[in-house]
């Protein structure tokens, strides 16, 4: 018999608790809205775009292409598929939330536009779904649904999960979600704050775009965009766009280090 650590659910699991690690950092912000501050729009956009590749394309993605693939290809007790069912449908609900949550923070201009209250009511739907959603699986489906699988199986399928993340790139949000954690135990960060420099901006030379705040760090490049680490800004090419929002070269500003 395998142990948890052993089994498919045992990265499942342990990646949860990355995601509950970003909901903890997300309702803080929410709070801050709810106190009438001004949303922390870098930050939300770094969320969310952990939210839609870690949590979404790397977690749900092994989920939903993987196990849930296998579950159905098995006689399922009908709680076991009910539950399944309701999971899938959080997905679904989740990656709707993202996506109305990164259209209302790109149309958010600071004034009481009611983008505000948008983004304070999908705030306020993820950080509920999460934590409902993780202690579901945590408790109630992973463990069972193992149970359908023999050794050999699991073994295959965790071979497939690891294959998947080979795709992926964990590193990179799980040291987001540790730099974040590191700020909000100082201050909220904000970007350009009178007297001095913040804590998002370093020595190097980055470029910040002016829609969505997303920042183009050449010792990172744009991998999803075929750009590797060690480009500058000015030698992208004239097509490349901001890989948040689309917007063109000519929308972003050099950050001062």
């Amino acid at each position: 018999m395998f142990g948890i650590s052993m089994m498919p659910i045992g990265p499942l699991m342990m990646e949860h608790r990355v995601i509950e690690r970003m909901i903890s950092l997300l309702t803080l912000e929410l709070d801050r809205i709810r106190d009438e501050e001004d949303p922390h729009i870098y930050f939300l956009f770094s969320a969310i775009d952990f939210l839609r590749t870690y949590a979404d394309r790397t977690h749900h993605g092994k989920e939903e292409d993987i196990l849930f693939r296998d579950l159905r290809r098995k006689e399922l007790s009908p709680e076991i598929r009910l539950t399944m069912e309701g999971l899938e449908q959080d997905h679904r609900m989740s990656r709707e939330n993202s996506k109305a949550l990164l259209e209302s923070l790109r149309r958010f201009n600071g004034s009481q536009n009611g983008e505000r209250e948008q983004i304070e009511e999908r705030l306020g739907f993820l950080t509920a779904l999460y934590p409902k959603h993780i202690e579901t699986e945590d408790k109630r489906f992973f463990i069972p649904s193992m149970d359908y699988f023999s050794e050999k199986e699991q073994e295959k399928m965790l071979e497939e999960f690891l294959e998947f993340d080979r795709r992926m790139i964990h590193e990179k949000y799980e040291g987001m979600v540790l730099r974040y954690e590191s700020e909000f135990s100082a201050s909220i960060p904000k970007r350009g704050a009178e007297g001095g420099e913040s804590p998002m901006e370093s020595s190097s030379v980055k470029w910040v775009c002016t829609v969505c705040d997303w920042v183009y760090d050449p010792n990172i490049g744009d991998p999803n965009g075929g750009i590797p680490p060690g480009v500058e800004f000015e030698n992208l090419p004239d097509d490349w766009v901001c890989p948040q929002c689309g917007a063109e070269k000519d929308a972003f500003e050099r950050l001062i280090g």
